[in-house]
Order: structure tokens, then C-alpha cells, then sequence
């Protein structure tokens, strides 16, 4: 019966692990409380992508680095996904950031995107491509992982929930693996 909080604060701890190092709370790293976004590491820092903001959920798309030298978080805007998204799954694979499902205002996505980070740079490029919609019932808090199969790199997404779950029968077992260079989705 409680309320969700969503918090600007980011947590930061210094690499490696094995320094006696504590983490640290960085106040104001976040643009305005948000959570439940997708998370992905790439080369210059944390891909944030989509999430909710306690009212609605949102499509804003940004990079989180810290910057030791300053102390401070630094953000660097990606373009915004296609549409609203919270509880969405996020992978890299081959350069690009994938994000599958998630849930809108409306309700459960059935939607893969992806963004290849060596274009997004140039202003022509800098979109999200809609791709072939996953089989299956449309879901938010799925998996999405990049494998190596016999028959090449895929993505393999699945499982999460397709509406409010009120016990674990309601969680989805389907598993399907996207071919990113056929756009092609078969049952894993």
C-alpha cells in the first residue's frame, strides 16, 4: 500500500573493487527522480534509457559518466526512444544498444529497438530503428542478453510479465532469439 520514491541521487564507487573505497552518494546526478529505466554499459559510461519519473513513463535517453577529476556525474543526451518505456530490457551487441518491451501509460510493449552507437553521432543517424516486433505476448521486466549460438551472435529475450502480476504462474516462460543481421525472430 505504499507509494514509490524516485530519487535524483547516483551512487558511485571506485574501480577496482579491491580499494578500501566506500560508495558515495552523488546528490543531483540523476536530470529529475526517475527509475525503473533499462541500464546498459558501453565504452564512455551508462546508457540510461527510458524509465518513470513517478507520474508517467518517459523516453528520454542519456549517458551517465563520472568524472573523478571533478567529483561530479556527467550526462551526455542519446536521442529519445521511439516511444515511452519503463521496465524495458537492454543489451549491447556489436556496437548497438537494443531495448526490447517494457510497459507505456497504455500498458505492456511488444517492441524491439535498436541504436547504433557509431552513428548516433551524426545528426542524420541519430534515431532509433524499429525493428521486428517479438513473438509472443507483449511484456515489461524481461531478459535481453546477447549470445553466441551455432548459428551466430542473437539476441535472446523473454520471460517478464504481460500485466500486473499477482502470482509467479503470472510470469511468461517463452524464450525467442532475434537474428540481428536477418532481423528474423526464432523460438529459442
Amino acid at each position: 500500500g505504499g507509494r514509490k520514491a524516485f530519487h535524483r541521487s547516483v551512487f558511485v564507487r571506485a574501480l577496482p573493487f579491491e580499494e578500501p573505497a566506500p560508495w558515495r552518494s552523488v546528490a543531483d546526478g540523476l536530470p529529475r527522480g526517475i527509475g525503473e529505466g533499462a541500464a546498459v554499459t558501453i565504452a564512455d559510461g551508462v546508457a540510461c534509457l527510458g524509465g518513470h519519473d513517478g507520474t508517467q513513463p518517459m523516453a528520454d535517453a542519456f549517458v551517465l559518466r563520472w568524472d573523478r577529476t571533478a567529483g561530479v556525474i556527467a550526462s551526455r543526451a542519446l536521442p529519445a526512444l521511439p516511444a515511452a518505456c519503463a521496465n524495458g530490457a537492454a543489451t549491447l551487441a556489436n556496437g548497438c544498444i537494443y531495448v526490447a518491451g517494457g510497459e507505456s501509460a497504455a500498458g505492456p510493449l511488444g517492441t524491439l529497438w535498436r541504436l547504433d552507437l557509431g552513428r548516433a553521432g551524426t545528426e542524420a543517424a541519430a534515431r532509433w530503428e524499429v525493428l521486428p516486433t517479438p513473438p509472443g505476448r507483449p511484456r515489461f521486466g524481461g531478459i535481453l542478453i546477447a549470445v553466441t549460438t551455432s548459428a551466430g551472435e542473437r539476441l535472446l529475450y523473454g520471460a517478464g510479465v504481460a500485466g500486473p502480476a499477482k502470482s509467479q504462474d503470472d510470469y511468461l516462460r517463452d524464450l525467442w532469439l532475434f537474428d540481428p543481421a536477418r532481423a528474423t525472430w526464432t523460438p529459442a
